[in-house]
């Protein structure tokens, strides 16, 4: 999370990270966002991306970029 924020601080025009959660609900994603203080976007998975993946085993949430 840490090297997303400095990225997000050095390439802000080109790199966009996505924090996508898991598990849990959007209150509690929220809460783990302020507290880690990430500065870009977090959102709670879709229920058929979910399904898709399958189970992911002790993975609070998982980190990508965007375009």
């Amino acid at each position: 999370m840490e090297a997303f924020n400095q990225l997000t601080q050095g390439c802000s025009n080109k790199v966009r990270p996505l924090l996508v959660g898991v598990y849990g609900d959007e209150f509690q994603l929220r809460s783990e966002l302020r507290r880690a203080k990430v500065n870009y976007l977090g959102v709670m998975a879709a229920k058929e991306l979910l399904q898709a993946v399958g189970e992911v085993p002790a993975t609070p949430w998982t980190g990508g970029l965007c375009c």
